[in-house]
């Protein structure tokens, strides 16, 4: 921004000095000669000189053009590096999410197989511990078995 309105008045500055300086030696050109003939003859000795700086005006353009043709290279280049970053960022993602889809599976499988092995144990415990109740209707022994699972699985499954 600071170098923005540096810029901005320092070109204002350069116009007004250069007004300021035509002004003044058209005044001088119009009081030092009498005659429109002299001051005519005088305009015309600075016809090269207005060619001259038409000329390095052009030149500058041109200049400013080759300018911005190479920094519209740059960009291209740089936008281009981006693209292939942006490319391997994805491949990146992609990978990243297989492998963590992957190791949810494992995660879910270790969570399966260890709940099947608690109620395994629980089925094992029960029998043991209930050894006395083998009498007993095979429907307290289901709705007992239940229970402890309810408890552990946190739902109903019977």
């Amino acid at each position: 921004m600071k170098s923005e309105k540096k810029t901005f008045w320092s070109l204002t500055m350069i116009i007004i000095v250069v007004v300021i300086a035509w002004i003044i030696l058209g005044a001088m050109v119009y009081f030092i000669f009498g005659n429109w003939t002299d001051r005519g003859t005088f305009g015309d000795m600075f016809g090269s000189v207005n060619v001259l700086f038409s000329g390095l005006a052009f030149a500058l353009v041109l200049y400013t053009i080759q300018l911005q043709k190479q920094d519209l290279d740059i960009q291209r280049e740089v936008q281009k590096i981006q693209i292939e970053d942006l490319k391997v960022q994805a491949e990146a993602t992609t990978k990243s999410a297989e492998q963590l889809e992957v190791q949810q599976q494992l995660m879910n499988f270790q969570i399966t197989q260890e709940t099947v092995l608690n109620i395994i144990g629980i089925k094992k415990n029960t029998l043991m511990s209930s050894s006395g109740l083998i009498s007993m209707r095979g429907k307290y022994k289901r709705k007992c078995f239940a229970m402890e699972i309810k408890f552990i699985l946190g739902k109903r499954l019977f």
